[in-house]
């Protein structure tokens, strides 16, 4: 009869911590993005490095421009140092090695800078995809 109680309370433990486990999980996939500060992932698909990227928030004063370079072909997960009070919108103006300036908006409307933005530089234009907060 004891080995049959410690098999239920075992059992039963590890049946608990998985719905701990579960929900832990389930909560950070909900609200993970929501509560980390504001990144960009750039992917350069065009034929030309980056060598400048500007972050800024529209018609605001705050700025951070990163030197960063991204070869033709690569990746860069920037985190821009802005401040905002307030609501607003972030742009980002990326300048490629001929000196050509595409300006982008890359999140439309936030309240806290938070989320993130995955943008796609082709020699065509440029495609973005964010889930900004």
């Amino acid at each position: 009869m004891k080995k049959r109680t410690l098999y239920f309370a075992g059992g039963f433990v590890l049946f608990v911590g998985l719905i701990i486990g579960l929900g832990i999980f389930m909560i950070h996939n909900m609200f993970g993005n929501m509560l980390r500060p504001f990144t960009v992932t750039i992917h350069n698909k065009s034929s030309f490095d980056i060598v400048s990227i500007e972050s800024g928030i529209v018609d605001g004063n705050s700025t951070d421009i990163s030197q960063a370079k991204i070869a033709s072909g690569g990746k860069k997960k920037l985190r821009p140092d802005l401040t905002l009070t307030g609501e607003g919108a972030v742009y980002m103006k990326v300048t490629d090695e001929r000196s050509v300036e595409r300006k982008i908006s890359v999140c439309g409307y936030t309240e806290y800078l938070s989320g993130s933005a995955y943008v796609v530089i082709e020699d065509s234009g440029t495609k973005v995809e964010q889930d900004c907060y």
